[in-house]
């Protein structure tokens, strides 16, 4: 498996707390099920727009991106479609808010996102905007130049 690849499952199967869910890959890596049964709403819609996005692997980005003003995502990006996307957390689902935000290759993914564990992770205010500025960023740096 490619380095662009590692952390790239299918979000679908049964929850983590089945023993037969687990990944056989690295600690960690679980099969479950999509977070649009979770989400209602606004994930299903988004997964209905492109019907490439339901069945395609994807690779978490993190859970707790929070922007300066204090709300709160989760970041993923879909293989077949290169699209990184948000979901910003609310207590209602009616709620949700998803959004595309970049559509790259994994190898310019993994450059944009270089580190973003240690921002991610953390939930610090205004990790969110970081993640947003590097992905518009690696979208500038991969447009052509005339």
């Amino acid at each position: 498996m490619d380095a662009a690849m590692r952390g790239v499952h299918r979000l679908r199967g049964t929850m983590a707390s089945d023993p037969k869910s687990t990944h056989p890959g690295k600690a960690g890596r679980w099969i479950r099920r999509r977070a649009a049964d979770a989400m209602e709403p606004a994930m299903r819609s988004f997964y209905a727009a492109d019907p490439r996005r339901a069945p395609s692997l994807e690779r978490d980005l993190g859970l707790n991106w929070r922007s300066a003003h204090g709300a709160t995502y989760r970041a993923a990006w879909i293989a077949d479609t290169q699209e990184v996307y948000s979901v910003r957390h609310s207590g209602n689902t009616e709620e949700a808010e998803v959004r595309v935000l970049a559509r790259l290759a994994p190898e310019v993914l993994e450059r944009a996102l270089a580190g973003w564990r240690r921002i991610g992770e953390l939930g610090e205010p205004g990790s969110y905007e970081w993640l947003v500025e590097r992905l518009r960023g690696a979208i500038r740096d991969a447009a052509p130049a005339f």
